[in-house]
């Protein structure tokens, strides 16, 4: 839902949003509408960590385009990488505050796509617990960028390789505060009980040395 004074708002990270934007374009034709599948069935999404908003607002899009009654998508407005508001639908609501995404809230489908790790691990977990209704599910995408020399790999682009450089950076943030997505994620989610739908995609990106 557009907020009158933010509508003119560009991101701040300009190239980092603009990657955000390219993978998902890029998972989208790699993969088509399997990246959106989930939302054919849910009235209620959040998805956190929202990055850019492309993944919720294509999803709201594709609902609308197969003439599925509407849903409320709801993600966190990140100063640095939000759209035009303006440009969301108005079943796309971006909060400016993480704790109210959380806040006394259920939700059909818990949608969170990562690379490498997801930050404030424990914090992520605890808030999945509370708000994910019953019935519900939660979905983890996991992206590779792998770097390829075959012909048939997407093309090397700048802002979808900075993406990749900025996220596979050592992280100096505490080891307790991170969800390392192939060591401890899967463990940690059968400890309270849930099973969550684990997607692995690997993108090769053509890379020449």
């Amino acid at each position: 839902m557009a907020v009158p004074a933010a509508t003119r708002q560009y991101p701040k990270n300009d190239s980092l949003a603009q990657a955000w934007d390219l993978l998902n374009w890029s998972l989208e034709i790699a993969h088509g509408n399997q990246v959106y599948y989930p939302v054919s069935d849910v009235e209620s999404v959040v998805d956190f960590p929202t990055n850019s908003a492309i993944w919720q607002a294509r999803a709201a899009e594709m609902r609308g385009f197969n003439g599925l009654a509407i849903a409320q998508f709801v993600g966190y407005r990140d100063p640095q990488l939000h759209p035009r508001l303006d440009s969301l639908r108005d079943n796309v609501c971006l909060e400016v505050d993480q704790n109210t995404i959380w806040n006394e809230r259920n939700y059909d489908l818990i949608h969170s796509r990562v690379i490498g790790h997801i930050e404030k691990w424990p914090e992520f977990l605890a808030n999945v617990q509370a708000c994910l209704a019953s019935g519900g599910e939660l979905i983890i995408e996991v992206v590779e960028i792998i770097p390829s020399t075959d012909d048939d790999s997407l093309p090397e682009t700048y802002p979808l390789l900075k993406l990749s450089r900025i996220l596979y950076e050592p992280s100096e943030t505490p080891e307790e505060q991170l969800g390392h997505v192939f060591s401890n994620i899967g463990r940690d989610l059968n400890k309270i009980g849930m099973q969550p739908k684990i997607t692995h995609y690997k993108l090769p990106v053509k890379h020449h040395g």
